[in-house]
C-alpha cells in the first residue's frame, strides 16, 4: 500500500484478542505484539538522499513496478508439438 505522506497509520492488536500478533519489518526478525500494543507509521521528519531520474514519486513507482513484476507476464516455454 501507497499512502500520502501525510497520513499516519495505527494498527492496534484488539485488547480482547485471544493470541499475540506478530510484525515483520522488512523481512527481518519478527516482533511479537500483546493485546493492546500498537503499531504507528509515519512519514520520518529526515528525508532519505536519493538520485532521481524523473522525479522522486515516479521513480519510486517505476522501481516497484520493476522490482514486483507488476503487469508483466512471463514468457511461456514452448517445445514444440508433442508426437504420439
Amino acid at each position: 500500500m501507497i499512502f500520502p505522506e501525510h497520513v499516519t497509520l495505527r494498527v492496534q492488536v484488539p485488547f480482547n484478542s485471544r493470541s499475540p500478533a506478530w510484525a515483520s519489518f522488512d523481512g527481518k526478525d519478527r516482533k511479537q505484539l500483546a493485546p493492546g500494543d500498537a503499531l504507528v507509521c509515519s512519514m520520518a521528519p529526515w528525508p532519505v538522499p536519493t538520485a532521481c531520474l524523473d522525479d522522486s514519486t515516479n521513480d519510486f513507482l517505476r522501481s516497484i513496478h520493476e522490482g514486483l513484476h507488476w503487469n508483466l507476464r512471463k514468457t511461456q516455454s514452448f517445445d514444440g508439438p508433442r508426437e504420439t
